[in-house]
């Protein structure tokens, strides 16, 4: 008796593709994001697995700058995010003493410091990790 190949789902192959080719280069989503193409402001893939307690060994491992308010974070599992910080520094509610950071100078003086990206002597800017590894950067309330 010969057995029937199953057939892919081709939902779950473009997705398994498209996990490959963004661990790979991450550069190409970037690229495609810039041309309009509507692809994701996060590089990379969507890991649904960390959960709060991964959280608390999960750091930055390293943060480069891209463009406008937009850096390119890896973490230490390897998950690379592009995070875009425009909305955080242009809010209306965010504190007057960040605002000198809407500047692009400023904000392009960040650093990696324990595991976290920072900006200032003093830390005068810092976030959460799960917001940086989200992608997505809270506005402040009033």
């Amino acid at each position: 008796m010969t057995q029937k190949p199953q057939k892919k789902d081709p939902k779950r192959v473009a997705q398994k593709a498209a996990k490959k080719a963004a661990k790979l280069n991450p550069a190409n989503i970037i690229a495609s994001k810039r041309r309009g193409s509507g692809a994701p402001l996060s590089v990379g893939y969507q890991d649904k697995s960390a959960t709060f307690t991964d959280m608390k060994t999960i750091s930055v491992k390293e943060a480069r700058f891209l463009h406008d308010y937009v850096l390119l974070i890896t973490f230490t599992n390897g998950v690379v995010r592009n995070v875009d910080f425009s909305n955080f520094l242009h809010a209306p509610s965010t504190p007057s003493y960040l605002k000198a950071y809407s500047d692009e100078a400023n904000f392009k003086n960040f650093k990696v410091e324990n595991g976290n990206v920072v900006w200032g002597r003093d830390w005068d800017l810092i976030f959460p990790i799960p917001e940086l590894y989200s992608g997505k950067i809270c506005i402040p309330s009033k």
